[in-house]
């Protein structure tokens, strides 16, 4: 059992792309969209009628920070339940982990080293 959708918003291309590709590598049943800020993912869950399995972030964003998108989320009744993960570097987390730790299921970090990153992205998205 995996998740099949999966939703993800960062502002920077080249992650997202990465994200994406290396999501197709685990599984290319898995539907991966993506939006480069928080504004245009609220529009989404807000009005989609299949929302994504689990949610991934980056917290540095443009228009919304991740803080504020996580808050909206989890206040939201449709999509309070779904699990997300913060998709950034360590020290970003680092700094606001104390206010993220409420409202995430775990951290994906953004990481030089290629395998790591794979092997922790198919962790999260094979529920290991």
């Amino acid at each position: 059992m995996y998740y099949k959708s999966v939703l993800l918003i960062d502002d920077d291309i080249d992650d997202r792309d990465l994200f994406c590709i290396t999501i197709k590598d685990i599984s290319p049943e898995i539907d991966c969209k993506q939006f480069a800020n928080g504004l245009d993912g609220i529009s989404y869950l807000s009005s989609s009628t299949e929302l994504p399995e689990v949610i991934f972030i980056d917290i540095n964003m443009h228009l919304i920070d991740g803080l504020s998108f996580l808050k909206d989320i989890k206040e939201n009744e449709k999509s309070r339940d779904i699990p997300i993960y913060i998709y950034s570097t360590p020290l970003m987390v680092k700094e606001m982990e104390e206010s993220l730790k409420q409202y995430v299921s775990g951290y994906l970090f953004k990481t030089a080293n290629f395998k790591e990153f794979a092997r922790s992205l198919r962790e999260i998205i094979m529920g290991k």
